[in-house]
């Protein structure tokens, strides 16, 4: 695993993505509108001078950053007044006077001296509407917009007005292509009054074969979605020709009325939330007491996990009538868990027998309306949360008042309406039948069976409880002997190997006569179908709903394993890198082994090896390169395969095949065992002589402890912390080292599951002699700890591997930017403390340090730490080819290489210029001349009372001369002259660093204030990374005029 080691060029190069993170509400779109993270920074611009602006929202949190993936630094309360320092109109930087500064949503923000149209909607009425980079036809064109499309106009105050797409894309276009109104955008519709006829209790079944929603009653308003035939809807207002109409998923939206059949439905009347005393769990709270508890859709071990909750985390019981039990996080999150691995305290008993529960836990109900919704509470101000047909049968959770709480089989909970549910069955649930009555008739019987490991790591201890010590782990989808299932929820288990031990039933999936699990392996390929992405940038969400948290957005083509298609309107899918989520089935297409078949197809490797727990990414060429190629494994015990990612699971050999049409190749894949550590590395990245060095280690959650060897001393680690990325559990253990001298101290990390410790991980202390970050020496150096912390924000971090869409080949990439190529191995899912010391060890352990400290060597420099900051992020981000390669053309190097200490007075060197530049009368004053690159000339005079700013007074051999910026000059080696960057003149410098802000042709604003920030980082060493030019550089001339 590795960074790309690439070249970045002034006007060609590997496409730098920059994405600006709008922060509105997205309507229809919102399953189709990704907050991708792209390695680079986030572009703001400058405002045109300083603002004010007054919060208008109850509470408005103000982040690091611009976009809700940035961390909240503080808050402001309604009516709290501010000054706007940047703003892009969708996220604006702002401070408070107060020491708080930061950036916050537009949205919530009263804008003083907006443009007078800023905020208003408008329509689209030319055919297709180019949409460019900058106000004029000179900017690139962005993307095209469609007669019709509505969006919102940020500024119109010249001919060229910006504006906001529904998606949040900006941009501009030309003001006579639009038809701007004189109402805000978004601006709700007057409601209609309670006595209207507004079809509120009407439902609608569309009869077109598609049919369009739109944003208001008419065709030149804008489609925000479409409608299969068949579907149903509920008829908000009918009292025109247009319709408006809301989905079962939550969407509204307006349509023909031609294309509906609508009928009544008898009107259901709200009534009051079930009594508090009624709900069998709301009143209670849980403990997670298990090492990491699964939390499912519903209520038995054959639901998908929806997320893991960590030991020691607090819930609210919303019921716990039976095993499992249902649970709500304190973000939200709803789900279902068994009740083994939870302590539940306060609140009355459930299940005991008591009148409490109004008689509903055995009671069933089945609809009696054409469609019935079910909504999130007791009441028609609920949002719907699903739909039932005619005929369902449910069960009857609580039956208290005008409204019931139902569960469906599908464990799915709601409220409805009790008029439309005819209920059956009798008894309050007393919960007082004798256990092990009603379940597989086997509890605490001795019948062997075979299982599957369902969890990433199973810990197998000595007793059935969690407070029995760990003997050993097993591996995801591992198969195993079940030699007994006990009441408790656990069993005794044998391993082929003939080890036994005890187990949560919770993370085995039970193998019906030697037949596949009861619950699907996700990462199953033996009856895999497989579907395209039709969309770009489509969001993946943790449940069918646009009300479901985004977990990924997905480009165009990507490939995914299909799952589910029962849920209408929303596909369950898998990724590449192994996440399951649901996507809108508009941008899913299923494909088969007929679709797009090759006439070649090759793999990038024929054999490989991986470990236990890692991924393996290997690449098929195919011809034509847009065929279709379906992944299989010969073995799922041992790796799955998503397109291309082998995801291994336990130690053996397996073969991977990639099929196009007729056409199909292998490779050999040799799984080892698990790696003790997954990484380790010290903090801070540079420390100081005598100074205190925390080493830190990373491991998955079966081990126990760890050690770190260092000097020939031995340290124990403690844990610091359990992370949980996507259900992936790791481990975090530290230990301090002290008193440690100028050097490179390497030391190793060990770990064990509690026998003895094994598997180092190789990592080192990096200790400075120097503790000012402005002094040159000619000692190695690495990135400081602060400029670390900044480059994360400028790589932006995922901790799932993700294709590049804006790369030519769409390049994989994980955590804070690093780049993977075919057959490289790593850990997917990194938790941000993994992903911080992958990136570091890339830094250090790559080429990206040894190759600038080379440079340094090779050219006798002296450099300061905060130069050698700045040099390294440029590397990281551009590749160190620069610095390696003295055959590229580099003008900021050639300003490096100039820089040499000298004082002010009369000189006599040989110099030749290295640009062409103009001469000056004096320092300071009018132009006499101009100096052509190349040419030789005798430096007669020195001005450098400011080692920032050196002039030199230069002769050349027809007597012409004048005053020159020392950047474009070099004095001969043959002088000696200490070459000191401390010399380096600033604006020669920051004029040449701005302009490598172009990737594809294109310049990028976000990219060139990075450069901006290295610049200052090592022209007079300032750490504070502002995002304006307080130094009076030269601006790219492509980016002039759209910068403040």
């Amino acid at each position: 695993m590795k960074k790309r080691d690439g070249i970045l060029r002034r006007t060609s190069a590997v496409l730098i993505a920059i994405c600006m993170i709008a922060s509105m509400p997205m309507g229809a779109f919102a399953q189709s509108e990704p907050t991708q993270i792209y390695r680079a920074s986030v572009s703001l611009a400058k405002a045109d001078g300083s603002g004010t602006a007054t919060v208008n929202a109850d509470w408005l949190n103000v982040r690091s950053g611009p976009g809700t993936d940035n961390k909240v630094v503080g808050g402001l309360t309604q009516g709290d007044s501010v000054k706007v320092l940047e703003n892009d109109g969708s996220w604006a930087k702002i401070d408070n006077g107060s020491g708080l500064q930061g950036y916050c949503s537009c949205t919530f923000l009263d804008i003083a001296n907006m443009p007078a149209s800023a905020g208003k909607a408008a329509t689209v009425n030319a055919d297709v509407l180019n949409v460019r980079s900058g106000g004029g036809t000179n900017y690139g064109v962005q993307f095209t917009l469609a007669q019709g499309t509505e969006v919102t106009v940020l500024n119109d105050s010249g001919d060229w007005v910006q504006i906001q797409t529904s998606e949040g894309k900006t941009g501009y276009c030309s003001k006579e292509f639009l038809d701007i109104k004189d109402t805000a955008a978004g601006t709700p519709a007057e409601t209609p009054s309670q006595n209207d006829n507004t079809g509120s209790n009407k439902t609608g079944t569309v009869n077109a074969d598609v049919l369009n929603v739109r944003s208001g009653g008419g065709t030149n308003y804008g489609v925000q979605f479409t409608l299969a035939q068949g579907t149903e809807v509920t008829v908000l207002n009918d009292s025109g020709d247009w319709v408006q109409i809301k989905t079962s998923s939550g969407k509204t939206g307006y349509c023909s009325k031609e294309f509906l059949d609508i009928k009544d439905a008898a009107a259901g009347t709200p009534a009051e939330t079930p009594p508090q005393n009624s709900n069998t769990g709301s009143n209670k709270t849980g403990t997670v007491n298990a090492d990491v508890l699964n939390v499912r859709s519903g209520g038995g071990a054959n639901y998908d996990v929806q997320f893991t909750l960590a030991q020691g985390t607090e819930v609210t019981v919303l019921n716990d009538s039976g095993d499992w039990v249902q649970i709500k996080t304190s973000a939200g999150k709803t789900g279902y868990c068994s009740k083994e691995f939870l302590t539940i305290s306060g609140g009355s008993s459930s299940g005991s027998g008591s009148s409490s529960n109004p008689g509903s836990s055995q009671k069933t109900g089945t609809v009696n309306a054409d469609v019935l919704n079910v909504r999130s509470g007791g009441g028609a101000n609920y949002d719907v949360q699903f739909t039932l047909a005619q005929g369902t049968e449910v069960t009857v959770l609580d039956d208290s008042g005008d409204w019931v709480q139902i569960q469906t089989s599908a464990g799915k909970t709601g409220y409805c309406s009790k008029e439309f549910l005819t209920i059956s069955g009798g008894s309050s649930s007393s919960g007082s039948s004798s256990s092990g009555s009603s379940d597989s008739g086997n509890s605490g019987g001795t019948t062997t069976t075979t299982a599957k490991v369902t969890a990433d790591v199973l810990n197998v201890r000595s007793g059935e409880g969690t407070n029995y010590s760990i003997d050993f782990t097993i591996s995801n989808g591992m198969v195993i002997t079940v030699l007994q299932q006990l009441p408790s929820g656990w069993a005794k288990i044998q391993t082929n190997s003939g080890d036994t031990g005890y187990c949560s039933m919770e993370f085995l999936s039970i193998i019906n006569n030697n037949q596949e699990p009861t619950s699907p392996d996700s990462g199953s390929n033996t009856t895999q179908k497989l579907g395209i992405v039709t969309g770009s940038d489509v969001r993946l969400r943790e449940g069918p709903g646009t009300n479901y948290d985004i977990l990924t957005t997905l480009g165009l083509n990507t490939q995914l394993v299909i799952l589910d298609t029962s849920t209408q309107g929303w596909v369950k899918v898998q990724t590449s890198n192994n996440q399951t989520g649901y996507m809108c089935s508009d941008y899913v297409k299923e494909i088969s082994d007929s679709d797009s078949a090759a006439s070649d197809i090759s793999l990038s490797n024929n054999s490989a090896s991986v470990e236990a727990g890692k991924t393996l990414y290997i690449k098929a060429s195919v011809t034509p390169s847009d065929s279709v190629v379906f992944w299989t494994s010969s073995n799922e015990d041992i790796a799955s395969v998503v397109n291309g990612y082998i995801y291994a699971k336990a130690p053996g050999n397996v073969t991977i095949t990639a099929k196009s049409g007729t056409h199909s190749v292998s490779c050999n894949v040799t799984v080892k065992e698990a790696d003790a550590v997954r990484s380790a590395y010290a903090s801070p990245n540079v420390v100081m002589a005598g100074g205190t060095a925390t080493l830190v280690a990373i491991t998955d959650n079966s081990r126990t402890g760890v050690q770190f060897t260092i000097d020939g001393r031995t340290y124990t680690a403690s844990l610091k912390q359990t992370d949980t990325t996507n259900g992936i559990v790791t481990k975090v253990w530290t230990a301090q080292v002290e008193g440690l001298s100028a050097g490179t101290h390497p030391f190793t990390a060990e770990s064990t599951t509690g026998g003895e410790y094994t598997n180092g991980y190789q990592s080192d202390v990096f200790v400075s002699a120097q503790s000012n970050t402005s002094v040159t020496t000619q000692d190695d150096h690495r990135m400081s700890e602060p400029m670390l912390e900044q480059m994360e924000k400028w790589e932006g971090y995922a901790s799932a591997v993700y294709a590049d869409q804006l790369t030519y080949d769409k390049i994989p990439t994980v955590g804070y930017g690093i780049v993977l190529y075919p057959g490289d191995t790593f850990y997917n899912n990194l938790s941000a403390e993994e992903a911080h010391s992958q990136m570091v060890n890339s830094l250090n352990k790559a080429s990206y340090t040894s190759v600038l400290n080379q440079f340094v060597h090779a050219n006798n420099l002296y450099i300061s730490q905060s130069q050698a900051d700045a040099l390294l992020s440029f590397s990281y981000n551009c590749g160190s080819g620069y610095f390696s390669n003295m055959g590229l053309q580099c003008d900021f190097r050639t300003i490096m290489l100039n820089a040499v200490d000298v004082e002010s007075g009369d000189a006599n060197y040989s110099a030749t210029a290295t640009d062409t530049v103009k001469m000056y009368a004096s320092v300071g004053g009018n132009q006499c001349g101009v100096l052509s690159n190349g040419t030789s000339v005798t430096v007669t005079g020195i001005q450098a009372d400011d080692p920032k700013s050196v002039y030199y007074k230069v002769q050349t051999s027809n007597g012409e001369g004048g005053w020159v910026n020392a950047g474009y000059v070099h004095i001969d080696d043959s002088y000696g002259l200490k070459k000191d960057l401390n010399y380096t003149n600033a604006k020669a410098m920051g004029n040449e660093f701005l302009l490598w802000c172009t990737a594809g042709g294109n310049a990028y604003e976000g990219l060139m204030y990075r450069r901006l920030g290295e610049v200052n980082v090592y022209n007079y060493n300032e750490y504070d990374f502002v995002r304006y030019n307080n130094h009076d550089y030269v601006y790219p001339s492509s980016l002039q005029g759209k910068i403040a």
